[in-house]
């Protein structure tokens, strides 16, 4: 598993993955293999395409609390709602009041 990702998250993108590309590949290929068994009686071949799994969409509590920064304001971080240490803009590093501008993300 890699560190990047949840074990949710990549569950969700093996799941939509299949849904968008192989799903459609695999019925492709059984309707293939079922117009060669329709043509000659020498093989028979059986495909079936098993049924996917229904994705429900990701889901996050509403834990975080937006900060916006005066220097970068199109640069906002969210943060745990309980850090209480200063938050530094990620574009110049300034902390400038920041706790004050805290708000519901």
């Amino acid at each position: 598993m890699s560190a990047r990702w949840t074990k949710e998250q990549l569950e969700f993108i093996y799941k939509q993955t299949y849904a968008a590309a192989v799903a459609p590949a695999l019925r492709r290929l059984s309707a293939s293999i079922d117009s060669l068994n329709e043509s000659s009686g020498i093989l028979r071949i059986n495909a079936k395409v098993p049924p996917q799994a229904v994705t429900v969409p990701l889901a996050e509590p509403n834990d975080m609390i937006r900060v916006d920064f005066p220097c970068h304001p199109e640069e906002p971080v969210k943060v745990d709602e309980h850090w209480n240490l200063d938050v530094a803009c990620l574009v110049c590093g300034r902390c400038d009041g920041l706790l004050s501008q805290r708000r519901r993300a």
